[in-house]
């Protein structure tokens, strides 16, 4: 309770709404095995039995309402949503009684079974006067292509619409406050897409040694030398301004290569000579949203799967973003595709950035990326935002250009239309885009 009296009511109202679309999501994949008993009973009468939907409507129901309830009693323990996490103690009974055993389960049994047989009298009045209708099957044919074309249709909210990423968490979240944005979150959704994806960061996948030689190596990796050399000196007097850009697919590997005498990264080098260069820096991971992790949370890449696809932890990384907010800088994350990207957005949200600039903040002349708007469009913004930002300030900026399928919105500089070469093109174009925002910047008094 808490969690909500800290809560603006105007915050809590707007988490319906945004969250109605996780809700619809649900809503989808439930009604999907009631299309399919429609269907079946044009043909079969069994399934023009009120007893049958009645069931699956129990059955339904009261999975749902032993969630919600479990979900508000793991919110108050954990201060998370349900997930996977409980089932792990289904393998220790004694352990899961202990952990709730303080709870007034009798008075909780008694109000879950008082609930589901109130909302179960209602779904039993509308299923019996409902079921009529399946005994008119004259046109049954033209009913069993109707009732599959509105199957179809389930796909839209059960991937919460037409965007390019299909739902997830970052769906939902819409702000700061993390209570409010766990509020948008379907407890039955979190819990189903927790319980698909529970195994992928408990399984090592590059097990080649034994532990004794992995400690040899790993351990003397975390010796500190007790000196360090600080580059960025902060103080009352003097708090810089700092913009993080995180170049999309960015490889040492291209630096020195040329194609017919042109340089594939012809400005970077040049950035190189007027600042401090990190020679000797190893990407973590594959992806982008590893990559994020490993950036900003300093969090390494896991084998398989991704650290900000779990809301439920990211919300308690520290991070650059939540270091530098709580020392009263404004922050802000620009990038020009969907931030629900890879559950880009809950983790952005998660480390305070106050303010996301995201696709719905270009005009659609300026959408001319299969990503979203291209790296030069979000450049031109943010030099344009600068001078109005809050100092000090904190920016962040995932380029996108440099991603799958390598588009670039200006005329390719080396021949070929084969992968690696719409690779290089993307990436001669993004280096021009950097350089010119660097530039840029260099003109303000900021």
């Amino acid at each position: 309770m808490e969690y909500a009296k800290e809560t603006p009511s105007s915050l809590v109202l707007q988490s319906l709404w945004y969250g109605l679309k996780m809700d619809l999501s649900m809503a989808a994949y439930l009604t999907t095995l009631v299309c399919v008993f429609v269907i079946a009973a044009l043909f079969i009468p069994f399934f023009r039995k009120t007893w049958a939907y009645l069931i699956y409507t129990g059955i339904i129901l009261f999975i749902q309402m032993l969630l919600i309830i479990t979900d508000v009693e793991s919110f108050k323990t954990w201060g998370t949503r349900i997930d996977s996490t409980p089932l792990k103690f289904l393998s220790s009974p004694k352990e899961a009684w202990a952990s709730i055993s303080h709870l007034p389960l009798v008075l909780i049994f008694i109000g879950l079974i008082v609930i589901y047989l109130f909302v179960f009298w209602i779904f039993r009045k509308t299923i019996s006067r409902s079921i009529v209708l399946l005994e008119n099957n004259k046109y049954r044919f033209v009913q069993a292509l109707l009732v599959l074309l509105f199957i179809g249709a389930l796909i839209i909210p059960i991937r919460g619409g037409f965007q390019l990423s299909p739902l997830n968490q970052s769906s939902v979240f819409f702000c700061n406050n993390q209570y409010a944005n766990n509020a948008a979150v379907n407890a039955s959704w979190n819990l189903m897409f927790s319980a698909i994806q529970m195994n992928q960061l408990n399984k090592n996948l590059y097990q080649y040694m034994k532990n004794e030689e992995v400690d040899t190596i790993v351990n003397p990796l975390f010796e500190a030398e007790g000196k360090f050399e600080q580059v960025i000196i902060d103080s009352n007097s003097a708090r810089p301004n700092v913009i993080l850009i995180i170049w999309e697919s960015f490889t040492e590997k291209v630096l020195n290569k040329s194609i017919d005498g042109e340089p594939v990264i012809k400005f970077f080098p040049e950035l190189i000579k007027e600042g401090i260069y990190f020679s000797n820096c190893y990407s973590s991971g594959d992806r982008t949203d590893k990559g994020i992790g490993a950036i900003i949370s300093s969090y390494p890449a896991l084998p398989k799967g991704s650290i900000v696809n779990y809301p439920e932890k990211t919300a308690k990384l520290q991070g650059l973003g939540k270091i530098f907010s709580d020392n009263g800088y404004a922050t802000q994350f620009y990038y020009g595709g969907e931030p629900e990207f890879m559950n880009i957005k809950s983790y952005l949200n998660g480390q305070k950035f106050q303010q996301l600039i995201t696709k719905e903040s270009f005009k659609d002349a300026e959408m001319n990326s299969k990503w979203g708007a291209h790296d030069d469009a979000v450049m031109k913004k943010l030099v344009n935002d600068i001078p109005q930002m809050r100092q000090p300030f904190f920016t962040g900026w995932l380029t996108l250009s440099s991603h799958e399928p390598f588009e670039t919105p200006v005329p390719t500089v080396f021949n070929g239309n084969d992968k690696e070469t719409k690779f290089l093109n993307s990436l001669h174009y993004t280096d021009s885009v950097v350089y010119s925002f660097i530039n840029e910047l260099k003109k303000t008094q900021l």
